[in-house]
């Protein structure tokens, strides 16, 4: 949870609205996404929801800002690192791992995963 006084960044997802009939319909898929994010609030391996709803014909979703994608961190990491921080790597696959079946448990599937949706915490 957050206070009022305690300062937090955030990212916002914003999702037009259909302009027209023959516009791809979103709202299930946003519906959905609220949903789960709601009901895994408490969880700390799943993104944490702040906020969400509709301004200016645009859905949006707002999320605890993060400061990299697995994807990018990894990227990062010197390339002759391996053997060295394969501890780290294979810790990090754990928890990922972890994450992942806890959704399963839960009959939640991520049909999107992949590195750059795994969001970091430093």
């Amino acid at each position: 949870a957050y206070l009022a006084s305690e300062p937090f960044e955030a990212a916002v997802k914003i999702i037009d609205m259909p302009k027209s009939i023959h516009d791809p319909c979103t709202l299930g898929d946003i519906f959905t996404e609220v949903t789960i994010m709601e009901e895994f609030r408490c969880e700390p391996r799943v993104c944490h929801l702040i906020d969400y709803g509709v301004s200016n014909g645009s859905y949006y979703i707002a999320t605890s800002w993060y400061r990299m994608s697995l994807k990018a961190w990894r990227s990062a990491q010197p390339a002759d690192a391996v053997q060295s921080c394969l501890p780290l790597y294979l810790s990090i696959g754990a928890k990922l791992i972890d994450a992942v079946c806890r959704l399963h448990d839960n009959r939640v599937v991520h049909y999107d995963l992949k590195c750059d949706n795994v969001l970091l915490v430093p």
